[in-house]
């Protein structure tokens, strides 16, 4: 199943806390699923601060489908990176006993702290930033998701101004039109929010497997009514928090209290008036000056700050996560890391984006299906990408979609005959490279265009070249 414990990344931890919080950052692509619970209605809540929300989730007061509304509440695009995790005692004290983690900076380097406008005067060590983060810190930023329910945008509504303390909410487009471009300018917006609870798919719990009695739920808000704003913007403002996870490049064990990874972040002032453009440096800066590390994970899709992050935000999005870049950070790891699991799911994931995007026609989904389509083996595709994403790549995979498409527009049987053979074929641990091109130049005899596919065409023909 999709994000089940069985299908975690790590399968012992990393180090303290760190395999969960790169778990949580690769669960994010599961947004795209649906709320598995009933459709019934039951009585709207009323809740007027974060606190008052998540006592009603720990007290399993809330429950799928219920309808919510969060009274003057504050949006912010940045989505918490563990929901809750902050108004639970674990994570207050874990926040507590950071404080006996500071990092003394020396000179040079405090003036450089000092000019990136942070919230906080003090500087944590790698230890403290970690405690923090266990004590519900951390944001990220998402693009637009095409969810089973509808096209969503993920943010986080707070009643304290701070992005991590509050709400999961996803926006539907009428909604977030409505507040988009004041958020954008000034980093919320004040509101009363309605809408209705939705607990995550399995493939997006992650986010909250690190910790207990937080159900993994947000809410899915369909009506905003704006309010004037209510902050002096000299002495309160909106706040975020984003971390980063990186890893030694020296390869010293002795730079890290955790071995050869360790997570970082910083807070900041979101909005176009914000401190996040200055504060992006100063994390650079802690990650690789101080540490000697390589970010390897980052935490804007919107605006990628790391195009190098093996685990950005955008490849795990879109499904263009590669094996090899994949194999490469967790070398010498050995069986710590599932990595054969990850390209499983991150496939059965690509799946239903491209069934949901109408880009493949597959198996039972029939929905807006023009006449004459193809309906494509939906198990053998699945088994075939399965197979081809963990032995031959990300980019073959990507080949054999962009295939399976063509022939699902051809409305040519004698293509889809041939496509099947070809992908039966593929799902066997060693391919027999005379069927490969034997069902290839059947499947090219049915649709010459798929010949013409470039790219695509070159990467499947070189399976049995």
């Amino acid at each position: 199943m999709i994000g089940s414990d069985d299908g975690a990344l790590f399968l012992t931890p990393l180090s303290v806390g760190l395999g969960k919080e790169l778990d949580a950052q690769l669960a994010t692509a599961g947004l795209v699923l649906s709320d598995p619970g009933s459709g019934r209605v039951p009585a709207s809540r009323e809740f007027l601060s974060n606190e008052d929300f998540w006592e009603s989730v720990f007290a399993e007061k809330l429950r799928s489908r219920y309808r919510v509304r969060l009274q003057d509440f504050f949006l912010l695009e940045w989505f918490p990176r563990s929901p809750g995790l902050y108004h639970t005692p674990d994570a207050e004290r874990s926040r507590r006993t950071a404080r006996a983690h500071f990092f003394t900076l020396p000179g040079d380097e405090l003036q450089r702290y000092r000019s990136s406008e942070p919230e906080s005067p003090e500087v944590y060590t790698l230890d403290g930033k970690n405690r923090m983060l266990r004590g519900g810190y951390g944001c990220i930023r998402l693009r637009d998701r095409l969810t089973e329910d509808g096209r969503l945008w993920f943010m986080s509504a707070s009643s304290s101004l701070v992005a991590h303390e509050g709400v999961p909410v996803g926006l539907t487009e009428s909604a977030y039109d409505q507040v988009i471009e004041d958020i954008a300018v000034y980093g919320a917006v004040r509101a009363h929010l309605a809408g209705r609870v939705m607990f995550l798919p399995d493939a997006f719990t992650p986010l909250y497997s690190d910790y207990r009695r937080v159900p993994p739920l947000y809410v899915r808000v369909d009506r905003v009514e704006p309010l004037p704003m209510r902050w002096d913007t000299t002495s309160r403002k909106p706040l975020a928090s984003a971390a980063v996870i990186f890893r030694s490049q020296t390869g010293s064990e002795s730079l890290f209290e955790y071995g050869r990874y360790a997570a970082a972040y910083i807070d900041f002032v979101p909005g176009e008036r914000g401190t996040l453009t200055k504060r992006i440096p100063w994390l650079v800066r802690y990650v690789e000056a101080l540490h000697e590390g390589r970010i390897i994970t980052d935490f804007d899709e919107y605006m990628p700050r790391f195009a190098d992050a093996v685990f950005s935000l955008e490849k795990i999005s879109q499904g263009r996560l590669r094996p090899e870049e994949v194999a490469n950070v967790f070398e010498g790891r050995g069986r710590r890391v599932n990595i054969e699991n990850l390209f499983v799911q991150q496939n059965q994931l690509n799946v239903i984006r491209a069934r949901m995007e109408q880009q493949v026609v597959m198996g039972d989904n029939f929905s807006d299906i023009g006449a004459g389509a193809t309906i494509v083996n939906r198990s053998l595709l699945v088994n075939a990408l399965n197979r081809i994403a963990t032995r031959d790549g990300e980019d073959v995979a990507q080949a054999l979609r962009v295939i399976t498409e063509h022939v699902a527009e051809s409305g040519d049987e004698a293509a889809r005959e041939n496509l099947d053979g070809l992908m039966e074929e593929l799902d066997r641990p060693e391919p027999r490279k005379a069927r490969l091109k034997t069902f290839w130049n059947g499947l090219v005899d049915a649709a010459p265009g798929v010949a013409q596919l470039g790219e695509a065409a070159s990467k499947i023909m070189g399976l049995f070249a």
